[in-house]
């Protein structure tokens, strides 16, 4: 499941009933974690050919961004937010 790209054009997005940071276009890892207040260190990196971020199952992340481990947030090119 995935949500559109126009999900860009908002800071947050429901997502199936779980709120979830967006990354902006063009918007940096770095740039992104400041405005989400989290730390680059504890995000993953992205993943190979996704352009997206997986929240680290330490919890304090998806705690902050009110969903829970295991869900990756969307980043540039993708468009959506996917359940692990």
């Amino acid at each position: 499941m995935k949500n559109s790209t126009a999900d860009y054009d908002n800071t947050h997005k429901k997502f199936a009933g779980r709120l979830l940071l967006l990354q902006r276009p063009g918007e940096t890892r770095s740039a992104f974690c400041t405005r989400a207040g989290i730390k680059p260190a504890r995000l993953r990196t992205w993943l190979k050919g996704e352009g997206v971020l997986y929240i680290h199952e330490g919890a304090e992340i998806a705690m902050r961004l009110n969903v829970s481990p295991g869900w990756l947030v969307c980043g540039e090119g993708t468009g959506g937010a996917y359940q692990n």
